[in-house]
């Protein structure tokens, strides 16, 4: 993931989509806006991830989180503390890159033994166009 990103996701997040869009239509539009010229930026969002089931009709929310994004050229901080996970409470993520490394960190009273999981991956430089 890079900061323009994280930028386009924070955008989307902070778009309202009672304006006649889709909300993919939105997405592509904050990516490619966020592509001029912006090397950094925080902000504040909710972010909302729902879902169907095969015999129901309606959406229904799965997860909650007030996000904080925060970034600068390669590097970010995400935030995310989610006031409805599945059926869980107290859950929260924090995402960190440093330009060559994204840690991850995610606390649920789920995660066996301790419960806190973290992983740690290396930026794939492949699919940056920079």
């Amino acid at each position: 993931m890079t900061s323009t990103s994280v930028l386009a996701f924070l955008t989307v997040l902070s778009m309202t989509i009672g304006e006649g869009k889709e909300p993919f239509v939105l997405a592509k539009e904050a990516y490619e806006a966020s592509k001029k010229n912006l090397t950094s930026g925080t902000g504040d969002g909710i972010l909302e991830i729902y879902s169907e089931k095969p015999e129901e009709s309606e959406l229904h929310l799965d997860k909650k989180a007030r996000c904080k994004v925060y970034f600068q050229g390669d590097k970010f901080h995400i935030r995310l503390n989610f006031e409805k996970h599945n059926k869980d409470i107290g859950v929260s993520r924090i995402i960190i890159c440093d330009g060559k490394t994204i840690l991850s960190s995610f606390v649920c009273q789920r995660v066996r033994p301790l419960g806190v999981k973290a992983d740690m991956y290396e930026v794939d430089k492949g699919y940056d166009r920079n």
